[in-house]
């Protein structure tokens, strides 16, 4: 168990020290300001014509799913008309949300990392700003700088997980109100009200994510409570937006347009959808990673530094190849297209060590892989990989990041721990740990 000191130290780390204030500030003002230069460079006049025409409806009185057809949740296209009502029908209003939500995004981001990272190794601090960066430029406002629903979901997901990990942390649990659960719960729900198969795929594994950790926490005769608040608060918030719809637009046009119309509309056939993982160089990609993981742990036994720089190579061999094609290629689709390989190679990666280490893992960390996954595909179902991950990239850092600090735990598993890394406390990462 952790002594009183250990908790006071993690609380303290927890709420952030004045270098960690500098650093968001600064995240938050790179992220915002890129926004800002793209807005002042090029304008996607059809996607931001129908965001800005629809919300100029529901602005002036109209409601959506009842007077018009409208196949899409209804959150991005309120908050849009909420700016109209108090700013007026002028552009600029628009600039500042989406900059506005891209720093936010990306300092929710770092944070999460943060708390991700936080076991993986005293230069923890350090990894998780170095994955925060590429998030400037691929931030959920960064590459399309306009309102849209798809970036707005990301960032509903990502408050979503940063108060679930707040509810769930144990140096917090112990003087928490039970009111924090329950405002995670309800940060669970949100994202289901802006992007309808993206929100759908991540309130679900969530909930089954939950009830998961509830019969983990039964079974080793832990505290489940924090985890029954989080679906409460869930469920509390689920239906006072669906008591909400139906006072407005009425649930069955509600059900019609945006679950009924919209799946026979976009949904992809199946071989779509697992077409990206047809790539034969995905073959290559695996047995690279799977040959550095090897090597990581062939490390951890015998401390041999050779098998280190073997290991990182290999590891970082698939992410490293498409920035060659970022510089050196002038086809900005190849480009593109080499770049968005990484997804299926890490989201498959990810997936097959965190079933391996679902056993080394406690409380969020168990389930949040998994729950990232399905949101992915969820994503996914709009235009498969191609078309849909210029506002998701920040799910890819968390999920790189969780396998980052599974594989670093590849020395609990040895025994052996090589000399520069310091004490380990094994129990902190059993599956029946838990500070309630």
């Amino acid at each position: 168990m952790h002594s009183d000191e250990e908790f006071e130290v993690a609380g303290a780390r927890q709420r952030g020290s004045p270098t960690d204030w500098v650093a968001g500030f600064l995240l938050f003002l790179a992220a915002a300001l890129i926004v800002v230069w793209q807005n002042s460079r090029l304008a996607v006049l059809w996607d931001l014509s129908y965001i800005l025409e629809n919300a100029h409806r529901i602005a002036f009185g109209e409601i959506p799913y009842r007077d018009f057809p409208f196949p899409y949740a209804p959150l991005t296209f309120l908050i849009q008309a909420a700016l109209i009502k108090l700013g007026g029908r002028v552009f600029w209003h628009t600039t500042v949300y989406c900059a506005v939500l891209n720093g936010l995004a990306t300092v929710l981001t770092w944070r999460i990392l943060r708390n991700a990272l936080r076991d993986a190794g005293s230069n923890s601090r350090w990894a998780a700003i170095l994955l925060t960066l590429p998030l400037i430029p691929l931030g959920i406002y960064s590459v399309f700088p306009h309102p849209f629903y798809d970036p707005d979901c990301t960032f509903a997901i990502l408050l979503a997980i940063y108060l679930w990990q707040r509810a769930d942390d144990p140096t917090e649990s112990g003087r928490m109100s039970p009111a924090w659960p329950l405002i995670a719960g309800a940060a669970l729900v949100v994202p289901l009200f802006v992007k309808q198969n993206t929100g759908l795929a991540f309130i679900v594994s969530a909930i089954l994510g939950l009830a998961l950790l509830i019969a983990i926490e039964i079974f080793r005769r832990r505290s489940w409570r924090p985890y029954a608040l989080i679906i409460a608060g869930a469920a509390i918030a689920l239906g006072l937006g669906l008591l909400g719809i139906s006072l407005t637009a009425g649930i069955r046009n509600y059900w019609h347009w945006t679950i009924q119309f919209a799946a026979s509309r976009r949904t992809p056939a199946r071989g779509e959808m697992l077409g990206i993982y047809s790539d034969k160089t995905l073959i290559l990609w695996l047995m690279l990673l799977a040959l550095g993981s090897v090597s990581l742990w062939l490390y951890r036994r015998s401390d041999q530094r050779v098998m280190a720089l073997v290991s990182v190579l290999l590891m970082v061999a698939p992410f490293v190849w498409p920035a060659f094609y970022l510089w050196g290629d002038n086809d900005p689709s190849e480009r593109a297209e080499r770049l968005l390989t990484v997804w299926p190679v890490l989201l498959v990666f990810s997936l097959m060590v965190a079933i391996v280490k679902i056993k080394r893992r406690s409380g969020i960390a168990i389930v949040l892989p998994f729950v990232l996954i399905a949101a992915i595909h969820g994503a996914f179902m709009s235009q498969q990989l191609w078309g849909s991950t210029y506002a998701i990239w920040p799910l890819f850092m968390i999920l790189l990041a969780m396998t980052i600090a599974d594989l670093n735990r590849f020395r609990l598993d040895t025994g052996l721990v090589p000399p520069s890394a310091g004490p380990v406390r094994p129990q902190k990462y059993s599956i029946g740990f838990s500070c309630r």
